[in-house]
């Protein structure tokens, strides 16, 4: 609409599909009579300030909607109608508000995007009612919810979600998967049922207005993700929290204070599982927890810490001053976690025992003179200096597993072997790098102890490198980002990537585990055999991949688990391949050598996954651009897309209700949403596709989806084409253009996978099936319904059909080109319906034996029938050998109850060898029968005297370009013309006297029949 216009509506519903309605800012558009707005397509549509004379509700079914904020609601509520690719966009400028209710229903939003989704700061003033289940907020911006909110699971995936109300009251968990979301304000979190900090997300909340900010009875886990006590007040502020547990990643847990106040958090119980890092951060005039001077942030732990010789453990750690800077974690009952003391601590290796905490800030360090068990080892390296730890030949045992390095210089750890803990129990050497120095370990890491294992855990930023010859058999684990509070402001910093990488292959201990928790595995080396593994585990963006460089490094492992991140290395074995979790996966975009099977139970999972089975029982299977070779896909749920154009020549299987994305589903980065259009994308099946009974197929999106091959219908089978046309009618990467009356094209064949099958094409999308067979087996019916109703069916196009034996539930045309073929090989077809043969189509019936519909084809049309085209007589062996019905016999081949009319154009027949049959043909009021009515023996015998003389010239001149009376149409091409002379004349030559003795009489046609079988029965494919 152009600024400053007007429209008045005479429907209280407007569907907008995409565009802008209204505008932004100071817009006096308006439109009357308005209640109700739905969004329906998988657009981007806006809706203006004042769009509308008055508040109204709207749906968003499908797509993005972009609402502007204004000084007075345009908008009472906004419904989330559906879970998946739908997205409520906040648009509005700097603290923008909007008055509005809003209903999420469960959904995640488009792309898993999220299903509220803010562009800057912004605040919610009603409810927001996340649905039984939960639902995803994002954005780019600051979202402040200040009115209740209710419901299920809150997912938080933006820069920043803040809870501002003293009615947070959803009953679900409370998931913070990346971004932060602040508790602040008048509110609290007291109903929730627990709360899940992931790697890449903050939990940040202060002791303002709410005393009591998070129920003391709420367990909190943290998976690589931060919590920050951070309280914004001049007095003295407490929290008291339940257990908290680290079930792996590095986390965060950080206090600060502001001024002279003192900030304090409690923690009920710290438990920690094997492969977690635990820093302690602290905030205010030093950056130091637990310092000696007075109110600084203290942080205490309820239940008692056994300490390893002054350290929590090897996994803990705790800042020790300004710039980040990190210690080995200690505790005491004055001053709670605090850093390790610097003071005191030896800086050689050698010589020390089993309780030394080494700290090597600078200088040389001697090599090892024989095996040394330390404590811990914190190894620090500037920007210029090359530290090195010579092992000289020994092996070096850390107790607790910790390995600190900090600095942005290198350092190395090198001839001899490195492990950890002791000889009685598994152990972990934890490798944590701060900041973004270089370490490369050359020695050898190996297990500790016989029975017993060692693991390899690489957490912080930075790069290690592993060298050496590796044994070690507890499995690697490299975790990654972690969620950094800047003191008393709050803000994300997040760190560099934390990358290991294996510079040579024998540095890879054999089988074992390997985890990407947020952290990124690089195997920098070439290698024609596959890397074996136990088991892969990419979560929280995590990477497993070949070096730059790299070509052909292959893995075969016996279990892959993905989350979310990328695997980038050819895969290879049969290994199960599993995807969990919301998030993204990524595979490489070739493995032809894998052959595990694939099961994707949530997100979004894109690549290609090999040759094996692959069972879509939620989520989205992306597939890669291409070409998908010889793979079967079952989904039993979920979604099937894919990227820009993508080929399946596999089977596919529609077990459950299930949905085929006909747009561009790649990743896109949130803060282009805005901008976002869903582009047009195609799915082509080569392969069969199989609806089973009673499943619905729902196509978004305003791509294409084309079957071109068979296509097995179950009872109660649908499809829903959602939208009616493109965004963009041309292509963005291939060019072609789309044409708008072609959502879905079936070019393949459809059979009838159960007795009574149905189709049920339904939506306002349209299809296109005039390039479509049909093909009916067992004696079993399909009906093919538009919108519930049947439909009338147009087959055409050269090797199109109508065949085989059952029932077809529908009026059927068969065009130019096209066949109508009874049997599977000889049966019984019937039509309910009306039936037309149009000019260029084919009627072909086998002969076999005299019984119809057993013996020979038989095709039963209930309605009214109108014949033309051509009539192909094939004869067959139905089993008591090649049949030629006697002269003057005649068979029911076509039965018309309602009424028939008109006649075929033409009669064709397959020259069986040196036999010349001359077929009649019979229309009865509801009936077609044919026979022989005269046979030779002789090709070119156009008269049947069993003579080649001038009699059958004078026939062939009689009958010269007759498509009836094809007597003389010697080679059986449906016309007679000057290719049957030229056949006379070579068969006169060549026999040239009375063969009336070689006119056999048809009880004794054995020898001819066995010259027919030599030359085979010639006959076109419509029956397949």
């Amino acid at each position: 609409m152009s600024p400053g216009s007007s429209l008045a509506s005479l429907d209280n519903v407007l569907t907008i599909r995409s565009g802008s309605l209204g505008a932004a800012t100071g817009a006096t558009d308006s439109i009357t009579g308005v209640e109700r707005v739905v969004k329906t397509t998988v657009g981007l549509g806006h809706l203006g300030t004042n769009a509308f004379d008055v508040p109204v509700s709207v749906s968003v079914e499908r797509g993005l909607m972009g609402l502007y904020d204004s000084g007075s609601s345009y908008a009472t509520t906004v419904d989330v109608a559906n879970p998946r690719h739908t997205m409520v966009m906040l648009l509005g400028g700097y603290a923008g508000q909007y008055e509005l209710d809003l209903h999420l229903n469960n959904a995640s939003g488009l792309g898993g995007r999220g299903a509220l989704w803010s562009r800057s700061l912004g605040s919610v003033l009603g409810t927001v009612d996340l649905g039984d289940d939960g639902s995803y907020l994002a954005g780019t911006g600051t979202l402040s919810l200040k009115g209740p909110v209710v419901g299920g699971d809150l997912h938080s995936l933006g820069a920043e979600l803040a809870l501002a109300s003293s009615q947070i009251d959803y009953s679900g968990r409370t998931i913070v998967h990346a971004g932060k979301l602040h508790v602040s304000e008048q509110a609290s979190l007291t109903s929730t049922s627990g709360i899940e900090i992931q790697g890449h997300g903050i939990l940040q909340f202060g002791t303002g207005l709410a005393l009591d900010r998070i129920a003391d009875d709420i367990p909190i886990s943290i998976d690589g993700g931060g919590l920050a006590f951070t309280p914004f007040a001049s007095s003295n502020r407490t929290e008291l929290l339940g257990p908290i547990q680290i079930p792996g990643g590095a986390a965060s847990i950080s206090v600060s204070n502001q001024g002279s106040s003192a900030a304090e958090l409690t923690v009920d119980r710290l438990d920690r599982a094997p492969g977690a890092i635990v820093v302690f951060r602290g905030g205010g005039a030093n950056d130091v927890l637990g310092d000696a001077s007075p109110n600084q942030p203290r942080l205490w732990i309820n239940d008692a810490i056994a300490l390893n010789d002054d350290l929590i453990g090897g996994w803990a750690f705790a800042m020790a001053g300004e710039n980040f800077v990190f210690d080995f974690a200690t505790y005491d009952a004055i001053s709670g976690v605090k850093a390790l003391s610097r003071a005191g601590r030896p800086s050689q290796v050698e010589g020390g025992d089993a309780s030394t905490n080494v700290l090597s800030l600078a200088g040389p360090i001697s090599p090892l003179s024989s095996g040394t068990t330390i404590n811990s080892l914190h190894l620090h390296s500037d920007n210029q200096q090359l530290r090195s730890v010579p092992l000289g030949g020994q092996r070096l045992t850390v107790e607790t597993g910790g390995l600190l390095f900090e600095g942005f210089g290198s350092a190395e750890v090198v001839e001899g072997e490195l492990t950890a803990g002791d000889a009685t129990a598994d152990n972990e050497l934890l490798v944590m790098s701060v900041q973004r120095g270089s370490l490369n370990i050359s020695a050898d890491i190996v297990d500790n102890g016989s029975g017993f294992s060692t693991s390899f855990v690489k957490s912080g930023s930075g790069n290690v490198q592993l060298s050496g010859n590796n044994t070690y058999t507890g499995g690697t684990i490299v975790n990654g980002l972690q969620a950094e509070m800047n003191n008393i402001e709050g803000s994300y910093l997040a760190s560099s990537r934390s990358v290991l990488t294996f510079a040579r292959r024998e540095a890879v201990p054999s089988g074992g585990q390997l985890v990407a928790n947020g952290g990124t595995v690089i195997f920098n080396f070439e290698d024609e055999s596959p890397l074996p593994f136990d088991e892969i585990h990419i979560r929280n963006e995590g990477s497993v991949r070949q070096g730059v460089g790299v070509d052909g490094l292959t893995i075969d492992a016996d279990r892959y688990s993905l989350q979310s991140g990328s695997l980038f290395a050819q895969l290879a074995g049969t290994g199960t391949l599993t995807k969990t979790g919301a998030g993204w996966a990524s595979l490489s975009q070739e493995n032809p050598l894998f052959a595990g099977p694939v099961v994707l139970e949530a997100g979004w999972l894109w690549g290609d996954t090999g040759v094996g089975t692959v069972d879509v029982r939620g989520g989205t299977l992306v597939a890669e651009r291409g070409d998908n070779e010889n793979r079967e896909i079952t989904l039993n749920g979920g979604a099937l897309a894919p990227s820009l154009e993508s080929r399946f020549r596999g089977r596919v299987v529609v077990a459950k209700d299930a949905e085929w994305l006909a747009f561009e589903t790649t990743r896109v980065d949130v803060s282009s949403l805005l901008v976002f259009e869903p582009k047009p994308a195609v799915l082509i099946f080569d392969g069969p596709v199989i609806l089973n009974d009673d499943v619905t197929v729902t196509q978004i999106g305003s791509g294409q989806s084309r079957i071109e091959g068979d296509l097995l219908i179950g009872a109660g089978a649908t499809f829903v084409l959602e939208e009616t046309n493109l965004v963009d009618r041309r292509h963005p990467v291939t060019g072609v253009e789309f044409d708008d009356v072609r959502e879905m094209q079936i070019n393949g064949t459809l059979i009838p996978n159960a007795p009574d099958a149905a189709l049920n094409l339904t939506g306002p999308g349209a299809y296109e099936l005039a390039g479509m067979s049909v093909s009916l087996r067992n004696g079993r019916s399909l009906t093919v319904l538009r919108d519930g109703a049947a439909t009338a069916l147009e087959l055409s196009g050269i090797g199109n059909a109508l065949s085989g034996s059952g029932t077809l539930r529908n009026d059927v045309a068969i065009g130019d080109g096209a066949g109508l073929a009874p049997g599977d090989d000889i049966g019984l077809l019937v039509v309910d319906g009306n039936v037309e043969l149009q000019n260029g189509s084919q009627f072909e019936v086998q002969l076999g034996g005299p019984v119809a519909g057993s013996e020979h084809d038989l095709f039963v049309a209930l309605g009214t029938t109108s014949l033309g085209g051509d009539l192909r007589v094939l004869v067959t062996d139905a089993g008591n050998g090649l049949y030629i019905p006697s002269p003057g016999a005649m068979l029911t081949v076509l039965t018309a109850p309602g009424n028939l009319s008109g006649q075929f154009d033409r009669i064709l027949a397959t020259p069986l060898g040196g036999m010349l049959l001359h077929w009649n043909v019979s229309y009865l009021s509801n009936s077609v029968a044919i026979g022989i009515d005269a046979m030779s023996g002789l090709a070119g015998d156009y008269d049947y005297d069993g003579q080649l003389d001038g009699g059958d010239f004078l026939q062939w001149q009689q009958t010269y370009g007759s498509t009836n009376d094809l007597s003389a149409d010697g080679n059986r091409d449906g016309v007679v013309n000057g290719l049957d002379l030229r056949f006379w004349r070579e068969a006169f030559l060549n026999v040239g006297i009375s063969a009336s003795d070689a006119v056999p009489e048809p009880s004794s046609l054995g020898i001819g029949i066995i010259a027919i079988a030599a030359c085979g029965v010639l006959r076109r494919n419509l029956r397949s």
